[in-house]
């Protein structure tokens, strides 16, 4: 594994941390809250993150994500972002929040041989390598990370 991507899987678990701290002080209620001038919640960008990182780290290079397909379609990209969790699948996406860096650290050399699906972002950024899609996604979830706390001063 190259020096760059051991940074960028740093840069995940920071941001991972950061983002778990907030959401375990919040309780379930605040973080389905929809906050006024918002079209999602908390927790809608917290599945997000991972949702997203799943999708274009593992997704686009052809191979299986770990979340299972009913966490993934409420909360991708262009989703209404009303979709909630049961507290018990809260849960297991909080555990998956940091096991998935570590299972991705394992799969690197894999999903770095596989095909991978050149995507256009939103962001006006085209990945054309998981290595890219790692430092996407990382670039995606501090943003996200971002928008999590502004609304938790909202709620």
């Amino acid at each position: 594994m190259n020096q760059q991507i051991k940074y960028n899987l740093e840069i995940l678990r920071a941001t991972r941390k950061n983002t778990l701290k907030l959401v375990n002080h919040l309780s379930y209620d605040q973080l389905t809250t929809i906050p006024k001038g918002f079209s999602n919640s908390i927790l809608w960008n917290f599945v997000h993150s991972i949702v997203s990182q799943q999708l274009l780290v593992y997704g686009l290079s052809s191979n299986e994500m770990y979340l299972k397909k009913e966490i993934i379609d409420p909360f991708r990209k262009n989703s209404d972002g009303k979709a909630v969790l049961s507290k018990e699948n809260l849960e297991q996406v909080k555990k998956d929040y940091l096991d998935t860096i570590n299972l991705l650290e394992k799969d690197i050399e894999m999903l770095m041989g596989s095909e991978f699906k050149t995507y256009p972002t939103s962001y006006n950024i085209t990945l054309n390598s998981v290595e890219e899609a790692i430092n996407f996604s990382n670039t995606h979830e501090a943003l996200h990370l971002g928008i999590m706390i502004a609304m938790s001063k909202l709620i």
